[in-house]
């Protein structure tokens, strides 16, 4: 006989045996004593160990994260932006909330060559003479030569004067090509037929991936006839920049 208040509990600690889906329990002792029993709740503790880079909300919440709000994660190959909503589990709808892009670069790039003197060699990188920006440094001025900096999408862009002398019989024409380690990779073009002196533009864009190391320069393919020249003065304009980085050099598998 007991007249008194009992009282019993237990703690599972054991995972392996979740979820619990029955409790069982005894007769009480006396026909007039009745019982009461409480399931509490999950109380978690420990982290799940995520490998590399966050890629998801649920990468996330495996690593302690509660606080719902815009998180940054790994993509394929650009850094994402995510709304996660930890007042949910992985399984429910909403619990992870595409947003966008983020525009990470770890080498900011870009940069903005400027030509005064004349130029009518051929078959030679075309060398600037006027830096007006270099950020990141990956130009040189001298070689005319870009090295990129990091894996990514780059827009390059050329604008060009040509001094065309005057000639009432032959075509005067001037190319000038874009090259990517000494490969072609894009062309211009720019004619007069006139027996007076002329001046003609041409110009370039060309958007590339790029590896570490590549090199990009520009190149007077031909200029006839003699006398011909790329005008300098500051007309002529070469600029790029790094529009997307390859991030994916730094996702761990």
């Amino acid at each position: 006989m007991a007249p008194v208040q009992l009282t019993d509990y237990g703690v599972i600690t054991d995972k392996e045996i979740l979820p619990i889906t029955r409790l069982n329990f005894g007769r009480t002792q006396l026909e007039t004593s009745s019982g009461v029993h409480t399931l509490g709740r999950f109380e978690c503790t420990g982290q799940v160990t995520v490998t590399g880079m966050p890629k998801s909300c649920e990468d996330l919440w495996r690593k302690g994260h509660t606080l719902s709000g815009l998180y940054s994660v790994m993509g394929t190959a650009m850094i994402e932006t995510v709304y996660c909503d930890f007042t949910k589990l992985p399984s429910d709808p909403g619990f992870q909330t595409w947003i966008g892009y983020a525009d990470v670069k770890s080498s900011p790039t870009y940069f903005f060559a400027q030509r005064n003197a004349q130029l009518s060699e051929i078959k030679i990188p075309i060398p600037f003479d006027v830096e007006l920006l270099n950020v990141g440094g990956a130009m040189n001025f001298t070689s005319g030569k870009f090295t990129a900096p990091v894996a990514g999408k780059y827009f390059f862009s050329f604008t060009g004067l040509i001094r065309f002398p005057g000639s009432s019989s032959t075509l005067q024409y001037c190319r000038v090509f874009l090259y990517k380690n000494g490969d072609l990779t894009a062309k211009s073009f720019s004619d007069e037929i006139s027996a007076a002196n002329q001046y003609e533009t041409l110009s370039l864009q060309s958007t590339l991936n790029l590896i570490k190391g590549d090199q990009i320069w520009l190149e007077i393919d031909s200029l006839t006839p003699p006398g011909n020249n790329l005008n300098g003065y500051g007309y002529d304009h070469f600029n790029g920049f790094l529009l997307e980085e390859d991030i994916s050099q730094f996702v761990k598998t």
